[in-house]
């Protein structure tokens, strides 16, 4: 049996936070414009919607006359995960009814004219501007080609700590409650009593709150500078992860190879350059539409900016298509 990935190499896109600005979309532009009669049902979702798909209209429900298509349907199955043990006509039928309770809420809202509150123009007018710069952050990647398998080969043998050399970390995650001020000194304390039973009685003796749980990290869920300090400890040692509140203290327990080999580790392989790919080309043409736009800043966050550039700051931008975090 291969070896079980860690959700930092199953990398996927914000599924969540799509879903819901297309819901949050529908909702509000669906009154708005007549519903798409003639949209075809992609493959996804044929098998879902077989007799509606038969139907010219492809309409699979009508509530209050407002009409919901099959492509309607079909756009949410492409968001949303089939549920586990769920044939491709329930979720089809799950997703129907969704859109049928959001049909009526949203004409219950629009007869109340909820539309027109402040809070709901500026959740609209955000849900837009995000749909918007993410189909614009598609569209500017549509055109790069995937990294070929000697790039990816080479990716393969430049980082064997990810792969050929492999590992899985047993540990013990300590969290303490411990003021900013006072956490140097814990930190000494820890040089001192490196052991964790006598550590924790040393937190009790001074009443501060701590918790502790095991803990599993695969190499890929680490910092350069984590991997590293766990690579080269042995068993008892801790590590001080930084974390901006409070103490956070890795001891570890064990340490296990598990090495991905070539064939295991091409797909994620070539997952991962296309996202690096996508990344950088968004970054240039965000530069250059910065670079080309006319963007002022005012008040407090002119003063706030001209302190960043200042000290060295550099303001960071992220908008990219499908983008997830490869690090906790």
């Amino acid at each position: 049996m291969p070896p079980s990935l860690s959700p930092a190499f199953r990398q996927s896109p914000n599924v969540a936070l799509t879903a819901a600005l297309v819901s949050v979309l529908a909702l509000a532009l669906s009154a708005c414009s007549p519903s798409s009669g003639s949209a075809p049902a992609d493959a996804a979702g044929e098998t879902a919607t077989a007799a509606a798909a038969d139907k010219p209209t492809q309409v699979a429900a009508r509530v209050n006359r407002q009409e919901l298509t099959v492509h309607q349907i079909n756009a949410v199955l492409r968001l949303q995960p089939q549920q586990a043990g769920e044939s491709t006509q329930a979720a089809g039928q799950r997703v129907l009814e969704q859109l049928i309770d959001q049909s009526l809420a949203q004409q219950k809202a629009l007869s109340l004219r909820l539309e027109q509150q402040p809070q709901v123009v500026q959740q609209l007018e955000a849900a837009r501007r995000e749909v918007m710069a993410r189909a614009w952050a598609e569209h500017v990647v549509e055109d790069l080609l995937p990294a070929t398998e000697a790039q990816q080969r080479r990716y393969y043998d430049e980082h064997p700590a990810l792969f050929a050399q492999r590992k899985v970390f047993q540990l013990q995650d300590l969290w303490v409650e411990v003021p900013a001020d006072d956490r140097a000194r814990w930190i000494n304390v820890l040089g001192q009593t490196p052991d964790l039973g006598r550590y924790t009685d040393a937190l009790r003796r001074s009443q501060l709150r701590f918790a502790a749980a095991p803990l599993l990290r695969a190499s890929e869920q680490l910092s350069a500078a984590q991997l590293e300090r766990l690579s080269s400890g042995k068993v008892g040692d801790a590590v001080v992860v930084e974390s901006p509140q409070g103490l956070r203290v890795w001891w570890l327990v064990g340490v296990r190879a598990q090495a991905l080999s070539w064939q295991e580790a091409q797909p994620v392989i070539e997952n991962l350059l296309a996202q690096q790919q996508r990344a950088e080309r968004v970054r240039e043409e965000l530069t250059a539409l910065r670079t080309q736009g006319d963007v002022e800043y005012v008040g407090a966050f002119a003063r706030g900016r001209s302190e960043r550039a200042g000290s060295g700051q550099r303001d960071t931008v992220v908008a990219q298509p499908g983008s997830a975090s490869a690090s906790p």
